[in-house]
């Protein structure tokens, strides 16, 4: 009926909440349990084996020998799914409710129309404390949602990306072989996936918190600083500008507003060079939307190193406008 993915990596502190939390659900169904881990070098493995060989009928193991990087390891592991459904953990998250994926299946099982059931999630940092980030606990968005509510610029409670955390899914396994090769290499690939999700089916949240998010300094966003982040959601969006017709006009126009974002971020000139450092590599992994995508950064980055150089040599250019001088 369902196969539950728990992916680990350096998570020996948190791992065995993780797994204990999904041996505590109650089902009316069987269902099965993949550990995957990418090649901790901490004692994570010790723990999964452990739990292996107390649980042999009901975990199985997948220890990589080199580390694949975040979307790599889910993504290999997924496509081996042969269950109806399917949900994902990672191994410093962990689920609160026992009922929760009897309730998530019962109303997949009754709502054929549905591809992805989510609910709310509260979020704690490494010590366990909790934090208050209500815009990623799933409240803030509507309980049922449809492929054409996402990216309206006219509407402000438009999602741009999910914001549900992958620890609250639950599927429908069939859809995992229509996610785009090219996920692979895109940071925040989970929010590719949730637009994929919703163009086989429509998306209903629980409103009940059956589940905690755990910040950990680890994760794949947790070293990048904002600007960085940002560049890699305007690559997230020129991607599904191109990958989906049915957002191509919406996704131009929220772009047009991004840039103006940017051109209002001042920043030193030693990150600019970072900056374009991630834009490049952006353009050599994305030959053919590298066109246009150059095209939007280098103006980006060419009023970045305007601006720094202006404000460091303190000089006055009065009315000159950086994006007119590029051009």
């Amino acid at each position: 009926m369902i196969t539950v993915f728990l992916f680990s990596y350096n998570h020996f502190s948190f791992i065995e909440k993780a797994i204990e939390s999904i041996l505590a659900q109650v089902t009316t169904f069987n269902f099965k349990i993949i550990i995957c881990d990418d090649c901790s070098s901490d004692n994570t493995q010790s723990i999964i084996k452990k739990y292996k060989k107390n649980f042999p009928d009901r975990i199985s193991l997948i220890l990589r020998k080199k580390n694949l990087g975040y979307q790599k390891s889910i993504l290999y592991a997924l496509k081996d799914c042969d269950t109806k459904y399917t949900a994902i953990l990672e191994g410093d998250d962990f689920w609160t409710d026992v009922n929760k994926l009897q309730k998530q299946v019962d109303y997949l099982e009754k709502n054929p129309f549905v591809s992805l059931c989510t609910h709310w999630v509260k979020t704690k940092d490494e010590s366990g404390k909790n934090i208050h980030e209500d815009a990623f606990s799933g409240q803030n968005y509507p309980m049922y949602m449809d492929k054409y509510f996402l990216f309206n610029p006219d509407d402000p409670n438009s999602p741009q990306c999910t914001g549900y955390h992958l620890l609250s899914w639950v599927f429908k396994s069939e859809i995992i072989k229509k996610i785009p090769h090219w996920i692979i290499h895109q940071r925040g690939f989970d929010d590719v996936f949730f637009v994929v999700l919703l163009q086989y089916g429509n998306c209903y949240c629980i409103p009940s918190f059956m589940g905690t998010y755990r910040v950990n300094k680890s994760s794949s966003w947790a070293p990048l600083n904002d600007r960085i982040q940002s560049v890699s959601f305007i690559h997230y969006l020129f991607r599904i500008k191109y990958s989906f017709l049915i957002y191509h006009t919406r996704v131009k126009q929220i772009l047009k507003i991004n840039l103006e974002n940017f051109k209002n971020w001042p920043a030193p000139l030693k990150e600019n060079v970072v900056l374009f450092t991630e834009l490049f590599k952006i353009s050599l992994r994305d030959p053919k939307i590298s066109l246009e995508l150059s095209e939007f950064f280098m103006c980006v980055w060419f009023y970045q190193i305007f601006n720094s150089v202006t404000c460091e040599l303190k000089i006055k250019v009065g009315k000159y406008n950086p994006f007119s001088v590029f051009k």
